[in-house]
């Protein structure tokens, strides 16, 4: 969701080997996929990381909520409320703990 507010549209319409876009996500190269469509001057550098981390095809790679939110480009803009969203993570994610247990 972060990418289409930041560009638009998604980069792949499917997950296969055969759409660029995909390719360029999978093998983290957002960034030259941006700059190929003309749109790297929207996307600023630590938005791009962020996007790394957070499409991360590697599961147990991939960034949670709590990492999300420390994230720099993220943390500029959110600090007077990000520990508020983790907090509310937290008790979410006890909750659905607690709901698998019964």
């Amino acid at each position: 969701v972060l990418f289409q507010l930041c560009v638009g549209y998604f980069p792949y319409k499917y997950p296969n080997k055969e759409d660029y876009g995909y390719i360029c996500v999978k093998d983290k190269k957002i960034d030259v996929w941006l700059k190929e469509n003309n749109l790297s001057e929207y996307v600023p550098s630590k938005c791009v990381s962020l996007l790394h981390s957070m499409l991360n095809m590697t599961e147990t790679k991939r960034f949670n909520i709590e990492k999300i939110m420390k994230h720099p480009w993220l943390n500029t803009y959110f600090k007077s409320y990000g520990h508020k969203i983790i907090k509310k993570s937290q008790l979410q994610r006890k909750r659905n703990v607690k709901r698998q247990l019964n």
